[in-house]
C-alpha cells in the first residue's frame, strides 16, 4: 500500500454501522488517504463481512487494510496511533458508527492551509440510528457568537471554553482532522500526582495537549453525522471505562490550572460542573463517592483539596491494567 498524505484509522468492534462509514469514505472529494480498520469483534466477524464486500466488489475505490485488534476498546486507540501516526501528514480516527460528508476531506485541508495548525475540528450532526441529523450539540454560547468559517483557538482558551463546564462542546475524534508531526497522538499516564496531564478522554484531551504547541482550527460548518444509537459507550455505567470518563475532567482541569491556563475560579467551576456527573453516577458506581468528599470537605484549603484530588487520580490510573500495555513506538 502506497503511504497517502490521510490515514483514516477506524477501530471497529461493531458491525451495525461500519457499511455506512465506509460509503462515506469512498464519496470524499479528497481522495488522498489510507484506510485501516483494527477489528475487534469477536472472531473478527467484521473482517470476515469486509473481505465478502471486497470480494463482491464493494469499496473498490478505498486503499484499505484489515488488521487484528488488541481486543480491548481503550488500547484500540493507542494500537493504532502507535501503529500508524507517526508515519503520515494527516490522522483521523473515525468511529464505526459514525459518518462523514462528501467535502470533509477537503474542507478539513483547507482549514489547516490556513495556518500551521495541530489540529481541525468541524460542527457535526445528531443523527438517530438511520443516519439523518435530528439536531445539534448545545454549545456554552461560542458557536453563536458570530464566529468566522475559520476560528483559532489556542490552548487557554479551548481550557477555558470546555474544562469550567465538563462539557464536550467541541467534538470528538471523528470530526477532527489531527496533525500528529511525527509523533503520537495520545498521551501517555501521568508518571506522577503532580504531573498530571491530558490522559483521559481521547477527543477532548489530545486536542488540549496539542494545542499546548500549536492553536487548532474550528469549522463552523457542519461535516459529519455522530449517530446516537442505545449501544453508545456514553449509555454505559458503572465500569471502569465510564467512571475514567467522569474523572478525566477533573484530571484536565487539574493540569490546565496547573500550566495557567485555567484560574482557581476556573477551577472550581470545573469542579462544580465535576459535582454533578459524580452525584449522576454514583447509583451505579459507589467508587466515585471519595472523589466527591474531597472537593466538598469543609474548611479546607484549594491547594489541599488539589493535592488530594491529584493523588486521587493519579492512584486511579495507576490500578487499570490495560495501562500498562500503552507502550511508546
Amino acid at each position: 500500500m502506497s503511504k497517502s498524505r490521510i490515514a483514516v484509522l477506524i477501530p471497529a468492534y461493531k458491525l451495525d454501522f461500519i457499511e455506512a462509514t465506509l460509503t462515506g469514505l469512498c464519496h470524499q472529494t479528497f481522495k488522498d488517504f489510507d484506510v485501516f480498520i483494527s477489528d475487534d469483534s469477536a472472531n473478527e466477524k467484521i473482517s470476515q463481512e469486509i473481505t465478502k464486500w471486497q470480494s463482491s466488489g464493494l469499496f473498490s475505490n478505498l486503499n484499505l487494510e484489515l488488521v487484528i485488534g488488541p481486543k480491548n476498546a481503550f488500547l484500540n486507540h493507542h494500537h493504532l496511533d502507535q501503529r500508524y501516526s507517526p508515519d503520515y501528514e494527516f490522522i483521523h480516527f473515525l468511529m464505526d458508527d459514525d459518518y462523514i460528508y462528501p467535502t470533509f476531506y477537503e474542507q478539513h485541508l483547507a482549514a489547516h492551509m490556513q495556518n500551521d495548525f495541530c489540529a481541525s475540528v468541524s460542527q457535526r450532526w445528531l443523527s438517530n440510528e438511520e443516519n439523518i441529523p435530528v439536531g445539534r450539540m448545545p454549545d456554552i454560547g461560542f458557536l453563536t457568537n458570530n464566529i468566522g468559517h475559520f476560528t483559532e483557538l489556542d490552548a487557554r482558551s479551548l481550557s477555558v471554553m470546555t474544562l469550567p463546564h465538563c462539557y464536550n462542546w467541541l467534538g470528538e475524534l471523528s470530526n477532527m482532522l489531527l496533525r500528529p508531526e511525527g509523533k503520537l497522538l495520545f498521551e501517555k499516564p501521568p508518571i506522577a500526582a503532580d504531573k498530571l496531564n491530558y490522559h483521559g478522554l481521547m477527543d477532548i484531551g489530545t486536542c488540549l495537549r496539542l494545542a499546548q504547541r500549536k492553536p487548532l482550527v474550528f469549522i463552523s460548518s457542519f461535516h459529519s453525522n455522530f449517530r446516537q444509537h442505545p449501544n453508545q459507550t456514553t449509555h454505559i455505567h458503572g465500569t471502569w471505562g465510564s467512571r475514567f470518563t467522569r474523572l478525566s475532567w477533573a484530571s484536565f482541569a487539574l493540569a490546565s490550572h496547573s500550566r495557567g491556563l485555567l484560574s482557581d475560579q476556573q477551577l472550581q467551576e470545573n469542579w462544580s460542573q465535576f459535582r454533578k456527573l459524580l452525584l449522576a453516577e454514583i447509583p451505579y458506581d459507589q467508587k466515585l463517592i471519595q472523589p466527591l468528599e474531597i472537593i466538598d470537605y469543609p474548611h479546607t484549603s484549594l491547594q489541599s483539596k488539589i493535592e488530594h484530588l491529584s493523588e486521587y487520580l493519579f492512584d486511579f490510573y495507576k490500578t487499570n491494567p490495560s495501562l500498562n500495555k500503552i507502550t511508546t513506538r
